[in-house]
């Protein structure tokens, strides 16, 4: 597999829980993370020689246009919103990927540290890479999203 983007978007004003997104609203990737999940979980209970996987989950944010908020007030709320949302996706992945290999008998413990096979990220972009600029109210939803880059790995 090539590097395979994963993106998550819709998030209102100050919303950054990954979880409540995705079980509110239909996501086109979420039956690919799904899968990927699959596979890291695999790769945990039973790992694949050779085989390695590479996650980047990058959170983005809408411009913050309160008049009230100097130019630092305002690259901080950005950046802010940017990194809950990251870190709210990575840790529903971490979760996910544990709670699979605990229904298959394994505990993972911390997978993610631990796992030779497994490599990942975070990137804060905030709106350094905006969908929408000048955006439209509706297009705001659009600028706050959460991208998963996934690579896979198997020369086999």
């Amino acid at each position: 597999m090539r590097l395979q983007a994963l993106t998550f978007d819709g998030y209102g004003s100050g919303q950054t829980d990954f979880a409540a997104l995705v079980s509110n609203t239909p996501q086109p990737d979420m039956n690919m993370l799904l899968t990927v999940v699959d596979i890291i979980a695999g790769q945990v209970t039973q790992p694949v020689a050779n085989q390695f996987i590479s996650i980047i989950v990058v959170g983005h944010s809408d411009r913050q246009d309160n008049p009230n908020f100097s130019c630092d007030q305002r690259r901080e709320s950005e950046i802010t919103a940017a990194r809950d949302r990251a870190d709210s996706a990575w840790s529903w992945i971490k979760s996910t990927v544990s709670s699979r290999a605990a229904e298959a008998g394994f505990d993972a413990g911390e997978w993610w540290e631990t796992s030779p096979q497994v490599t990942w990220g975070m990137v804060f972009a905030a709106t350094g890479m905006l969908r929408h600029d000048p955006p439209s109210d509706a297009e705001r939803r659009l600028n706050r999203r959460v991208v998963i880059l996934v690579s896979l790995f198997n020369p086999q």
